[in-house]
């Protein structure tokens, strides 16, 4: 199974109507299970051993269409890892995506 973005078609949506958007960051250490979620919830799949991402960046998105209380929404999804010791390259982006989220998953084990 790839993680590519992926889409329920969405058939309720009516000539000119537009879906909502949601953009949901998860913030997580490496081998959180941030991946695992995401393909729970895009694929409705468990991958027991999912390829380990680098997400110092947020780099990973991935969307998908669902029904929300019958009205149809784009939810997109991004994965991003905490820098080691705060480090000031990543820390602009980090900002910039928390800033951009609607919400904001802190994923840890």
């Amino acid at each position: 199974m790839s993680l590519e973005s992926s889409s329920n078609s969405v058939e309720t949506l009516q000539v000119g109507q537009r879906p909502d958007f949601c953009r949901i960051l998860l913030i997580g250490e490496n081998g959180s299970g941030k991946t695992a979620f995401l393909t729970r919830f895009i694929f409705n799949a468990f991958l027991p051993h999912p390829p380990p991402t680098s997400t110092t960046t947020p780099t990973l998105r991935l969307r998908t269409h669902r029904l929300i209380s019958s009205h149809p929404c784009i939810i997109e999804l991004v994965e991003a890892e905490p820098r080691e010791g705060g480090g000031s390259d990543g820390d602009g982006d980090m900002v910039t995506e928390i800033g951009n989220a609607d919400a904001v998953v802190l994923v840890y084990s």
